[in-house]
């Protein structure tokens, strides 16, 4: 297998993405926008038809007095599938819009921001759901953290036939991240339901497709580095569905390991200067658990001609410090480092 490494690109780049299909245009063929939208749910979509009824109407059943708007986006340029099931929705209600040609699946994210007119965006796949409350919870919290630059949510899992399958337990709280929380964990947040705001996406050049098949994780983390905060919202928001897609592709998960190693060593450089004394400890606990997570997906990946350009070794101090990560948590490293004034360091 072909492997492709990262190394070679400015993990916290701020180019503008946008004007590598600047050339093809979006097509507005149903639907119109509301002026006074406080934040746009985008669903970007490419062939699939079997759940984009139920993900355009769990966002049609919001129970707010917000004014959003709902925004499909296209990106099948061979037939008119999708057109046919959104144009049986009220145009004061669904938008649709057909790119002249397919620009890939985040440059399809970033025909969203672009077409979106409201300070808030949020992300629907087109498999998924939100629940009823999704978006008045959202604006609540932006409303009151005035910091806040994007937001993601819990989930729960449901199947192919919209069953769920796995419900998690959460204390409702709102969490304000840091970089250390990107240290620990790749994506702290989940992208499913991540909602941020319009002009920083832009500002930042929106999803860099470079970093395939992990962009959206690159996306939140370039925000929280440059643009403000992202929070966590401790409420099960969405359902994930889980179904055969690009994620369980061996290829693609060789690829998220080699991706979380390069997130790993950019954010590195900017958490208190301590958790670099774990570094390469740290580094091979990730990778570690990366190639045990694809027995999650029931995939047979073959990592071995990848561990040489990960620098991996699993020594005992790496099996240590994977079990200590179980019992102390990122928060108390957080609360223990911030004690020792005296090392300094960054910890947005």
């Amino acid at each position: 297998m072909d492997i492709v490494t990262y190394d070679k690109y400015d993990f916290f780049n701020r180019d503008d993405h946008f004007t590598k299909y600047r050339n093809v245009k979006s097509l507005l063929l149903h639907g119109k926008k509301n002026a006074k939208a406080e934040i746009s749910i985008v669903i970007p979509v490419y062939k699939r038809v079997e759940f984009i009824r139920e993900a355009i109407e769990s966002a049609l059943n919001q129970n707010t007095k917000h004014v959003y708007n709902i925004i499909v986006v296209d990106n099948t340029a061979e037939n008119d599938d999708i057109y046919d099931i959104v144009k049986s929705y009220p145009e004061d209600k669904v938008m649709y819009y057909k790119n002249e040609k397919n620009i890939g699946m985040f440059g399809n994210f970033n025909r969203c921001i672009e077409v979106a007119d409201s300070p808030w965006i949020a992300i629907l796949h087109d498999d998924d759901k939100m629940k009823p409350d999704y978006v008045e919870n959202i604006l609540n919290v932006t409303k009151i953290n005035s910091d806040c630059v994007a937001i993601g949510v819990e989930h729960e899992l449901i199947n192919a036939e919209s069953e769920v399958t796995d419900v998690g337990l959460y204390d409702g709280k709102v969490k304000k991240l840091s970089m250390i929380d990107f240290y620990f964990k790749t994506c702290p947040v989940s992208i499913a339901g991540f909602a941020f705001r319009k002009n920083e996406a832009m500002a930042m050049g929106g999803f860099d497709e470079d970093y395939y098949p992990a962009a959206d994780a690159n996306f939140m983390c370039k925000l929280q580095a440059g643009y403000g905060y992202v929070y966590r919202l401790g409420k099960t928001l969405m359902q994930y569905r889980i179904a055969a897609n690009e994620s369980m592709n061996p290829q693609t998960l060789r690829q998220f390991l080699l991706y979380n190693y390069e997130q790993n060593k950019a954010v590195s450089n900017r958490v208190n200067r301590v958790f670099k004394l774990f570094y390469h400890m740290h580094q091979n606990a990730f990778i570690h658990d990366g190639m045990n997570s694809c027995k999650l997906f029931n995939v047979d990946v073959d990592y071995r001609d990848i561990k040489d350009v990960l620098n991996y070794k699993n020594s005992l101090s790496v099996f240590f410090y994977r079990n200590i990560l179980k019992f102390i948590r990122p928060y108390l490293w957080v609360r223990i480092i911030k004690k020792i004034k005296k090392l300094g360091g960054a910890y947005k």
